[in-house]
């Protein structure tokens, strides 16, 4: 019996080292290009959820602002019920825990953050000290400082925009508007204790 051997026209079976290396090239290859679909895929999930959880953040604010400032009412120690009235600022007074007590707010933003900040009365003698204010981060990621777009404007009875200095006693509607880098959330509010047309 004859030993078995290759016959003479047939090649080797198998990969020659040329075709392994070109193999494994175009498969690291895909690899690479697999991963950073991943990596893509990854970081734009992470930028919407971020962008919906500030967009959220802002439909809540606005709400939250909106109820308290249709509240608004003279505060316990007679003060006028706005206190400041400033683009980036408003201090006004709401009962807005319903104990009967109005509290004085303030919505501001610093840098890229709404804050609340509320003072409950002192006792007696009533005084709103303010150094018993809770701040509270409503909302984080504005444009509203970089993009001077002013987080609140005020008009009179006529809807006419007033201009600084602001006549607090002329102040009878406020726009509210929250800019973030792909969105503006706005709306209107009607200081309903201080409509003059009731």
């Amino acid at each position: 019996m004859k030993p078995w051997s290759w016959p003479n026209n047939t090649r080797y079976p198998g990969f020659t080292l040329v075709e392994a290396i070109i193999a494994l090239s175009i498969t690291t290859l895909l690899i690479f290009v697999i991963m950073e679909f991943i990596n893509v895929s990854l970081r734009m999930q992470t930028y919407f959820a971020n962008e919906s959880t500030s967009q959220i953040d802002t439909r809540r604010s606005i709400n939250l602002m909106t109820q308290q400032l249709r509240e608004i009412s003279d505060g316990d120690d007679g003060a006028y019920a706005l206190a400041i009235a400033e683009p980036y600022q408003i201090i006004f007074y709401s009962d807005i825990d319903k104990d009967v007590v109005a509290e004085k707010i303030q919505y501001a933003i610093t840098d890229t953050s709404l804050q609340r900040t509320t003072i409950n009365p002192t006792a007696d003698p009533i005084k709103y000290l303010t150094a018993n204010g809770v701040t509270t981060t409503l909302a984080t990621g504005l444009t509203n400082i970089s993009t001077n777009t002013p987080l609140f404007l005020y008009y009179d009875a006529n809807n006419t925009e007033l201009v600084s200095p602001i006549d607090l006693k002329n102040v009878t509607l406020i726009k509210i508007q929250l800019q973030l880098p792909n969105h503006t959330t706005e709306t209107y509010v009607q200081l309903r204790n201080l409509k003059t047309n009731l």
